[in-house]
């Protein structure tokens, strides 16, 4: 290994006892827990601890568990720092630990997401990931839409996803999926990229069937790929632009939401509403001011 696996690796066995014991405390409170992105796919695709760089440590749960959690986190001496689309805490131990509560994924309804997860451990805490299909969608959204960057380091994620789950993955379901979600040109890109960069074994017919006609959003993603970074300017209306029955929730999302996301309470949250869709245009303007 050299230096930079080094380091990655004391981090991230630190960043992993930090989750042990945060899903501990939380399961004691018979709150279900998914643990997304960097935590879950050290330990279960990755061979090699110090190979993958985790910055946080992400975890979806339910809003109705929001109090409880943020109360548990408080007791394990995790301070709540902001909240812009989740809320994020920080610890201030060995290293600043940063923990984000998500409590949707914007194109799944709630039931899709818990009817059906995958049982991992963290360091031998029971916990939960996507179910195999659904995370490799959540892996190309993330990478694609969420960051609107084909970082090298998240198509690895695929590439390492796709080795270790070959067998079990059915690429049959994965494409209907795809399809049903309108994800059809964020996840064809993603996968390409990977197959261009790692070689990773993704079944040529499988990408055949999900190859996007030409159109807006297959040309807005092929400009993510080529890493423009002007392509940027638009992060905050690609939900929209990806399925367009979001525009309503994603313009005017729940109150519990806004109260969180303006640090604000009824009645005032309301007129926040009327603030929301000058604030996303300015966002979309100026993204990396915030």
């Amino acid at each position: 290994m050299d230096s930079t696996s080094y380091h990655n690796a004391a981090r991230n066995l630190i960043l992993l006892k930090h989750t042990k014991d945060i899903l501990r405390v939380l399961r004691q409170e018979n709150i279900p827990v998914i643990v997304l992105k960097g935590i879950a796919l050290v330990e279960t695709v990755y061979p090699h601890i110090g190979m993958r760089e985790i910055a946080d440590i992400d975890l979806l749960v339910k809003e109705k568990d929001l109090l409880v959690i943020s109360k548990k986190l408080t007791e394990l001496n995790y301070k709540f720092k902001a909240f812009d689309s989740v809320p994020w805490y920080e610890l201030n131990s060995e290293i600043s630990i940063f923990v984000q509560l998500h409590t949707q994924i914007l194109y799944l309804r709630e039931k899709e997401i818990w009817d059906n997860l995958m049982p991992i451990n963290i360091e031998g805490e029971p916990c939960y990931a996507l179910a195999l299909e659904q995370n490799l969608i959540y892996l190309c959204y993330h990478l694609a839409v969420f960051h609107l960057n084909a970082d090298k380091k998240w198509i690895e994620d695929l590439n390492w996803y796709v080795r270790r789950y070959q067998k079990d993955i059915d690429w049959e379901k994965l494409a209907k999926m795809i399809k049903s979600y309108r994800l059809t040109a964020p996840c064809y890109f993603s996968f390409l990229r990977a197959k261009e960069l790692f070689n990773s074994l993704i079944p040529n017919d499988f990408m055949s069937t999900i190859k996007p006609k030409d159109g807006i959003q297959a040309r807005v993603f092929k400009k993510i790929f080529s890493g423009q970074e002007s392509i940027k300017r638009i992060i905050y209306f690609l939900p929209p632009l990806i399925n367009p029955r979001l525009i309503f929730s994603y313009l005017f999302p729940t109150v519990k939401f806004m109260c969180r996301r303006y640090n604000t309470s009824p009645p005032f949250v309301y007129f926040c509403y009327l603030f929301r869709p000058i604030d996303l245009f300015f966002r979309a303007l100026n993204p990396f001011a915030y």
